[in-house]
């Protein structure tokens, strides 16, 4: 009975820091998607060098995703959440000077805050949780916090940036602060009598670390012919990526007359729809993957020749944002879905993992080339996006299809 207090306590206070980080980190990012562009107009509204950044922090994430791991494993999750939140607070400190090493440094280490923080807080809700602690309720509690903090964010930056754009810099550091303050209470060794099978094994050498952690993944990934076939359309539709986190705002904001306040309310809103798409796209996903794939192309489709066109209405263009991120959050969900559905059980880690680094590897290089090809000409850059969406999603569509028929074979 003591035992089982004793847990119960821990869960309950491992729940309550999840949320409050959950909730700070949440903010951070979404202040981040009206401040980002506002710096980059301040440093001469270019996009190629904060691209270069973004794309090589992909392509770092194939060779640090091991090290992380172990890492994680070696020191615990507190102490991995700490750093996270730490790197993150660092990050906004950076902002604040407007030079651009200083906001390229930043950048540069908020994609290692978040692997380390994301890594650490999912960790922590798979092995704090069973049926009975209801895993399903805790990761469900966690989003929802996080999407509260990305409805509100945005509109608070764009609020205080009309006095300073400093204003809710500091205020990200304050929170992200008291969240690192916060996470000291965060419990130690939470999963210490957890045996860990994937601790680095120092003795090996070089050749066989390539072996033991590279090589066998990759050999076991290449003998599903599904799961290859499928990293071809991920890797197109990773330009979602740098659109949302660069060229739709800068685009916004230089090309179709938006302010700050307006890219505000249009995030916000995305992130409302996004809550509201969570049932029907997930019923979907489990029911008719390809509605959702057709779905995908066809909002997609509309979306992009608005955007594009010379139509300057903002109540238009907005809608027609929304209809591609509707379209994209379908697609999301069924390839998620989609996904789980094409890897082997017995493999599966071997596969994803596999997946993740290959994933990687393409995102990053079309992360540095749309920025640059952006740069040159916006609209050239967006009919590419659009068209790598759309490919993408009819390829999953083929994929898709053709594994129902060897299903029902």
């Amino acid at each position: 009975m003591l035992l089982q207090i004793k847990k119960t306590k821990t869960f309950n206070l491992v729940f309550i820091n999840l949320l409050v980080i959950m909730l700070a980190d949440s903010i951070g990012n979404g202040m981040s998607c009206v401040i980002l562009p506002a710096i980059l107009n301040n440093l001469g509204g270019k996009s190629a060098w904060i691209g270069t950044i973004m794309g090589i922090q992909s392509l770092l994430g194939i060779v640090i995703f091991l090290p992380q791991a172990t890492f994680i494993n070696k020191v615990g999750e507190r102490l991995s959440v700490r750093i996270g939140i730490f790197i993150n607070v660092m990050v906004y400190i950076f902002y604040l000077f407007n030079y651009k090493v200083f906001i390229a440094t930043g950048k540069f280490i908020e994609g290692f805050a978040d692997r380390l923080l994301n890594s650490s807080i999912s960790k922590v809700v798979y092995d704090e949780t069973d049926e009975k602690y209801n895993r399903g309720k805790m990761r469900a509690y966690v989003d929802g916090i996080s999407a509260i903090g990305t409805v509100v964010s945005p509109a608070i930056a764009a609020a205080l940036m009309s006095i300073s754009i400093k204003i809710p810099i500091v205020l990200s550091i304050i929170i992200l602060t008291i969240s690192f303050i916060f996470s000291k209470n965060f419990p130690k060794d939470i999963n210490k009598n957890i045996k860990n099978e994937e601790n680095f094994d120092k003795s090996l050498g070089i050749k066989s670390i390539l072996n033991k952690y590279y090589l066998d993944h990759l050999k076991k990934y290449f003998k599903n012919k599904y799961i290859v076939a499928i990293t071809i359309p991920s890797i197109l539709f990773s330009c979602l990526e740098v659109f949302y986190s660069i060229i739709l705002n800068l685009y916004l904001l230089n090309n179709k007359g938006f302010t700050y306040s307006q890219v505000a309310i249009l995030w916000s809103v995305i992130s409302i729809i996004n809550i509201l798409l969570q049932v029907p796209s997930g019923f979907l996903a489990d029911k008719k993957k390809y509605i959702s794939f057709l779905l995908c192309i066809l909002f997609n489709a509309i979306g992009f020749v608005i955007i594009i066109s010379n139509i300057n209405s903002i109540y238009v263009i907005i809608a027609a944002i929304l209809l591609i991120n509707t379209g994209c959050v379908f697609y999301t969900t069924a390839m998620s879905a989609l996904f789980g559905d094409l890897t082997t059980k017995e493999f599966r880690l071997s596969e994803s993992e596999s997946y993740r680094m290959i994933r990687g590897i393409g995102e990053g290089l079309l992360t540095i080339t749309l920025s640059f090809v952006f740069d040159k000409n916006a609209i050239v850059a967006l009919i590419i996006i659009g068209f790598l969406i759309i490919l993408g999603t009819v390829i999953t569509l083929i994929i898709n299809r053709r594994f129902e028929k060897s299903l029902e074979v």
